[in-house]
């Protein structure tokens, strides 16, 4: 009796081993067309575009090896360092602004008794709008003929008149971030709002009790109760500000005179209407080992504060 249990003990062991092996097979035939799908639509681009930035190729004829040229060139280009340069400062302003006024936005929504969830439905219809649906009608209310200039000025209101928000190179830059900091604050406070929910109300109502300042309310014990949720806005508004590209171009086209020009933006005017794919593609490697990089320092703060 024990010689039959023992026997089968030992067959029972290679049969589930025999299966587990089957079922990892039959796990990885699943996979393989989804992984055959990624390598062919971002592993074939990427190394395609890492191949092409050290090319002359205008997307239609054979490219030709240049070498270290196009990285020379980018490395002396006026153009692309002023761009950098906006992108720095747009990738500022979405770190400060939205996350900021977010912040204390939602703070004071979670001290409103009544009327919070109309509140909560107007800051968040803007986020709600498709940005390339937001970013149009500010460009029909900015329009210095059919816009609130026009409406201001039929009643009297003139001050607008020589203003032109969209066409002077003074205004359209910060027109461009304002109007995705106007969209961007929706999703910060209902973000933060819904993650301050969450902080333990017996460490508030302590705090209360012992007198504590709504100001150190917030910055003692509402900003550190939520510090991972913060990290994971900031980490959003990172990759917005270095990718932003529909904004821009829906509302200046880069313009006046490449002032509110971006690297999204440079990438398709050199790579698409220039026609130089081989210096575009080392502008998009440039902008993709940015943001790789910042992404990355991020992501370990972010995972840092999680663990």
């Amino acid at each position: 009796m024990p010689t039959r249990t023992s026997s089968s003990k030992f067959t029972a062991e290679p049969r589930r081993g025999s299966q587990k092996r089957r079922s990892r097979l039959v796990a990885l035939l699943f996979f393989l067309p989804a992984i055959a799908v990624n390598l062919l639509v971002i592993g074939g681009p990427a190394v395609a575009g890492i191949v092409y930035s050290f090319t002359d190729w205008n997307g239609i004829s054979p490219p030709q090896f240049l070498g270290l040229e196009n990285w020379q060139r980018m490395l002396t280009d006026e153009t692309f360092w002023a761009v950098m340069r906006n992108n720095a400062v747009y990738l500022f302003v979405l770190l400060t602004i939205p996350i900021g006024l977010g912040l204390v936005c939602a703070f004071l929504l979670t001290r409103i008794r009544r009327g919070s969830a109309l509140f909560r439905v107007l800051f968040f219809i803007p986020y709600l709008l498709i940005s390339v649906v937001a970013a149009q009608i500010w460009k029909n209310l900015l329009n210095p003929d059919t816009g609130i200039a026009s409406v201001l000025n039929s009643i009297g209101i003139k001050w607008l008149n020589d203003v032109y928000f969209l066409g002077s190179k003074e205004y359209a830059f910060p027109t461009v971030m304002g109007v995705h900091v106007w969209t961007f604050i929706g999703f910060t406070t209902i973000f933060f709002y819904a993650a301050m929910k969450t902080v333990d109300p017996a460490l508030i109502e302590a705090a209360r009790l012992d007198g504590v300042s709504a100001w150190g309310e917030f910055w003692h014990i509402v900003i550190p109760g939520i510090r991972p949720m913060l990290i994971f806005a900031l980490s959003f508004a990172v990759i917005g500000g270095l990718l932003v590209y529909d904004m821009p171009q829906i509302l200046t086209g880069g313009g006046p005179a490449g002032s509110s020009e971006v690297a999204a933006l440079l990438i398709n005017r050199t790579a698409i209407t220039g026609r130089e794919a081989g210096y575009g593609s080392t502008l998009a490697l440039t902008l993709t080992l940015i943001s790789g990089v910042v992404i990355g320092i991020v992501t370990y703060l972010r995972r840092k504060e999680e663990n």
